[in-house]
């Protein structure tokens, strides 16, 4: 088995693989320690991935670490840092002891697991290397194209290529300060938004606005004529040094550009924050779109697996099989720097492979902590709340949902990545109107925010335009006009909805709870959001989703085949 880790920039995690690919547990450090984005070292994870694999650190056959620390020293502290990116020098010094950290990993491991570095081997990998094996060698595809973007990785922050049969071909990269991932982070924060929802909060704002910025973003986001090397060119005069690490900042020209001031957190959101919103969205499209016809062209690959923070970008991706050549589109649900964790154990797992490509894809993203029965009830009773034990859980919530109440639904294995798909939501009816403020005050979200939907997958033909298949929640489709009146807090204020297709065969007890409220309502699908409230990670055991619970206006808690009623 292969363990691989990211850590000390954000997203910490651990995931362990078998030597055919398959997942054996994965989580990340953020649902432990319950500090959003996580970069510490990952000890919780670490010890939650060696107790599921039932092995102790040195039974491993190796470990991989997410990040090149001889890269991450010369292109990013040495020349990046210090000759080609205005930064400080706390951020110098932060990148320093970031290098220090990762050139020490064998001893942590030594320290907090008794790792003996003579029996497993540790093995350095490539940022942008982890980024991409985490989406082909989960996917279903023999042969891809593939795509990495996100802020950036040791240096890059765009590489590209093919993978034939498990063995892959880098055909290109781009490179700081050219980051499309950071002049999305920056206009978030100009926005007036910042932590670990920046991104998705100004995805959900550009819809209620127009592109009528889209040129100014043209002058400030270039894409150059050929797919190579530096294909992507930022007027970098637009922005200021790094003051951390990864942070970036508008410089006093965006504010001259737009004509407003950096928005502050707390103040109004008008019209032309929206219309800057949507003419950032716009132009990442554009982008994106145009370099993935050019790939497409270049490689002769039909399917596509994306990754990187950019390949979260759902209003993005319920495009691409519409307006670029390729068939299909796989992106595992943990496509940011969680993700980079996956990437590794597969590179190691591969590495010891010769026949190909690795056995097994990604079937789910249940890939995290579980609990008993006994200790679901241990935990309720020690809460001292009242419960019933049912043996129809499914059924009613189902009956609680279409009475439009708010249930908090806690199930089987945590997931791996940002997004609740069945295991640790929060459910609603889409049918009354007033639901996504409903549901938005209680997780303290902004008003504009909207909710994703859990959809049976064979009813997708009648209630969406595209069909779409995400069974990640990755992906944004449109309600037919049917069904726009039946379901409005399903949608946006565009009429978009990011869904999660559900299967029979393998989403189990969240498919039984939603055919049920079909059964009941004539409705094949509810609104999912994640059991958390903003700034804190979705919840991990049974004593957080009851301190949820407790703490927030949810009306049950489904906690295994306990049901909570206030």
């Amino acid at each position: 088995m292969y363990l691989g880790i990211n850590a000390f920039f954000h997203d910490a995690s651990a995931t362990i693989v078998d030597k055919d690919g398959r997942i054996i547990a994965a989580a990340q450090e953020e649902r432990f320690t319950r500090i959003k984005r996580e970069s510490r070292f990952p000890v919780e994870s670490i010890k939650y991935c060696l107790k599921e694999a039932g092995i102790s650190i040195n039974d491993l056959d190796g470990i991989g670490f997410a990040w090149n620390p001889n890269l991450l020293f010369f292109h990013r502290i040495l020349w990046g840092n210090l000759f080609r990116v205005r930064t400080s020098l706390y951020a110098i010094k932060e990148n320093l002891n970031k290098w220090k950290n990762i050139k020490n990993i064998a001893n942590l491991l030594e320290k907090d697991f008794g790792y003996n570095s003579k029996k497993v081997p540790l093995k350095y990998f490539r940022h942008h290397d982890c980024h991409a094996a985490s989406a082909y060698y989960a996917s279903p595809f023999k042969n891809a194209t593939f795509l990495t973007i996100d802020g950036r990785g040791e240096w890059e922050n765009m590489t590209w290529g093919v993978y034939k049969s498990g063995k892959r071909t880098k055909l290109g990269q781009n490179y700081e300060p050219n980051s499309i991932g950071k002049v999305y982070s920056g206009t978030c924060r100009f926005l007036g938004f910042d932590g670990a929802e920046k991104d998705g909060t100004v995805m959900a704002l550009a819809a209620y606005g127009e592109a009528t910025y889209l040129d100014e973003y043209r002058q400030i986001l270039k894409i150059t004529e050929n797919v190579g090397s530096l294909s992507l060119k930022v007027d970098t005069s637009y922005f200021d040094s790094y003051s951390t690490p990864d942070t970036i900042f508008p410089s006093k020209k965006f504010s001259e550009k737009f004509g407003i001031p950096i928005r502050k957190s707390g103040e109004s959101i008008d019209q032309i924050h929206k219309n800057i919103a949507a003419s950032l969205q716009t132009r990442t499209e554009e982008i994106i779109i145009e370099i993935l016809k050019r790939l497409c062209a270049i490689t002769g690959e039909s399917n596509l697996v994306l990754s990187g923070g950019v390949a979260l970008n759902s209003v993005l991706n319920g495009k691409l099989e519409d307006v670029t050549p390729f068939k299909k589109i796989f992106i595992q649900p943990a496509a940011s720097d969680t993700g980079l964790s996956l990437g590794a154990a597969y590179i190691f797992a591969q590495n010891k492979n010769e026949s190909g490509k690795l056995k097994y894809s990604m079937e789910t993203a249940a890939l995290g902590p579980s609990f008993t029965e006994n200790e679901y009830e241990k935990v309720i009773h020690n809460a001292g709340l009242k419960y019933k034990k049912s043996t129809h859980i499914a059924y009613d919530v189902a009956k609680l949902l279409s009475e439009g109440k708010l249930v908090a639904w806690f199930q089987g294995r945590m997931e791996f990545g940002p997004r609740a798909l069945g295991q640790r939501s929060l459910l609603a009816d889409p049918r009354p109107k007033d639901m996504v403020n409903k549901l938005n005050e209680v997780k303290k979200r902004e008003y504009f925010r909207p909710f994703a939907i859990s959809i049976l997958e064979e009813e997708t033909p009648r209630v969406l335009e595209k069909i779409t298949d995400s069974p990640f929640m990755l992906k944004v489709d449109n309600v037919k006009n049917e069904w726009k009146d039946k379901i409005p807090s399903a949608q946006h204020i565009d009429g978009s909805v990011r869904i999660q297709t559900l299967k029979k065969d393998s989403d189990g007890i969240y498919y039984d709870l939603v055919k049920n409220f079909y059964d009941l309502t004539g409705i094949p699908l509810i609104i999912n959001t994640s059991l958390n409230i903003k700034g804190e990670p979705i919840v991990c055991t049974p004593t957080e989703a009851i301190e949820t619970f407790v703490s927030t206006k949810i009306d049950a808690l489904a906690i295994g085949s306990f049901l909570i009623e206030k």
